[in-house]
């Protein structure tokens, strides 16, 4: 990738971004790759010349996931921009700015590849823009693009990017630009992928900064059967509704005093190894679920916390389980032939009545599932086709409904701390592992 020391690009003082930031050649600043309504073609690339010298497009060209040739004079002087889009006049009637275009191809909403390239076809910049951390999250169809924060920043790695503010900001300055930034942090991990309860974990990140790297710290809360702390909040419930919901079904959910308590989190220094930086965690009992969060800083005192603020993911997570065992008659070695769910909430009571709800949280989005129950005991609660936070398994849940019990043929398990009131269980919150 095309990498930039900030520190020596801060040369010029002038016109344009930042005072007019020098770098070697123009760079891909922003992409709006998924806009909010899909038929409104709002798709842009954006094209910022930081100088020193004013640059003629003419002859130069975008490849790889789109395709357009700037054919006639197309001068580019420093401290400007210039917007290439799937659709001119939708930018011009939406952001009222003026555009070329349209290209050939599409910018996908998986992640992609843009690249810039001159007169001899040699590739001066290229952006390969990915979906999820380390990347911008609310850009996947949010309403905000991607922005570099600056363009003396590798525009290869995702901690280079941020989501724009609210709208995205073409032909214009980005709303997130700034003269320095933390640390970049990427291939956030822990090893072993599944930890048992007899191994020992180990967090590593590649943390990297043109000014140094002062710290990386861990902090990890550790969560055990019948004590699930809630990352968020439900929304109140106001005779047997959900005002927030029904006014705006996208109401964000708010967090959790409980989750953020520093007395739940533990933090740990994680050392460096050539800009690996890892720590190791004891081994810990049998269905707890470890969350995580890293916090770097530089040697400026710049600080960034992962997952990122854009990210609905408030931490990491891995779930230490030592296999699933026999249920109800079915061996593990049946149970195992399907996808297995460990279904993490705190009940505030247990099933007095046939009939309770969960939720069930879909790309951040939480439904209600209506579950059957007769069993008048906590662990009789099943169900089906669910996608629980913090889970670290994906897949639909079988379920059979017999007549006298509802019967879960794939293992499902569950921790409580109910007491038999007759109350429902609530909602799960949604921050899953990446």
């Amino acid at each position: 990738m095309w990498k930039r020391n900030l520190l020596s690009a801060l040369l010029l003082l002038g016109a344009g971004i930042g005072g007019g930031i020098a770098t070697a050649a123009p760079v891909i600043n922003e992409i709006h790759f998924n806009p909010p309504e899909n038929p409104v073609r709002q798709e842009f690339i954006e094209i910022y010349n930081p100088g020193p010298d004013a640059v003629d497009l003419n002859g130069w060209r975008l490849s790889s996931a789109v395709n357009f040739v700037f054919s006639g004079p197309t001068p580019l002087p420093v401290g400007s921009f210039v917007l290439v889009s799937e659709d001119p006049a939708t930018m011009s009637a939406t952001f009222g700015v003026s555009a070329l275009g349209p290209w050939q191809g599409k910018l996908s909403s998986d992640g992609e590849t843009v690249r810039l390239r001159d007169t001899t076809d040699a590739v001066i910049d290229e952006a390969d823009y990915k979906v999820g951390f380390p990347w911008p999250v609310t850009a996947n169809g949010g309403g905000p693009s991607i922005e570099l924060i600056n363009p003396a920043l590798d525009n290869g790695l995702g901690s280079s990017w941020r989501a724009s503010d609210s709208e995205p900001t073409p032909g214009t300055a980005n709303s997130v630009f700034a003269t320095n930034t933390a640390p970049a942090i990427r291939k956030v991990s822990h090893s072993p992928k599944t930890p048992t309860s007899g191994e020992d974990i180990t967090i590593s990140a590649r943390v990297t900064d043109p000014d140094g790297v002062a710290s990386v710290a861990l902090q990890y809360q550790l969560v055990t059967p019948g004590n699930y702390i809630p990352s968020r909040l439900p929304h109140p419930i106001v005779s047997r509704r959900i005002p927030a919901a029904l006014t705006d079904p996208e109401t964000p959910l708010i967090e959790n005093p409980d989750y953020n308590d520093p007395a739940n989190w533990i933090t740990l220094s994680m050392l460096d190894n050539d800009g690996i930086f890892s720590v190791e965690i004891p081994a810990q009992a049998h269905r707890t679920l470890l969350r995580y969060r890293i916090t770097v800083e530089d040697d400026l005192g710049l600080t960034a916390r992962v997952p990122y603020p854009d990210d609905a993911a408030l931490n990491f997570a891995c779930f230490i389980y030592d296999g699933v065992p026999d249920y109800n008659d079915h061996p593990s070695s049946d149970l195992t032939t399907l996808p297995v769910y460990q279904v993490m909430i705190t009940l505030i009571g247990a099933i007095a009545t046939p009939g309770i709800r969960l939720s069930r949280s879909i790309k951040d989005k939480v439904t209600p599932i209506d579950i059957s129950t007769t069993g008048p005991e906590p662990s009789s609660i099943m169900a089906s086709s669910m996608t629980i936070s913090d889970t670290v398994y994906a897949g639909p849940m079988v379920v059979t409904k017999g007549a006298e019990n509802a019967r879960c043929v794939s293992a499902l398990t569950m921790a409580t701390t109910s007491k038999p009131t007759g109350k429902t269980a609530r909602p799960s919150d949604k921050n899953g592992a990446p």
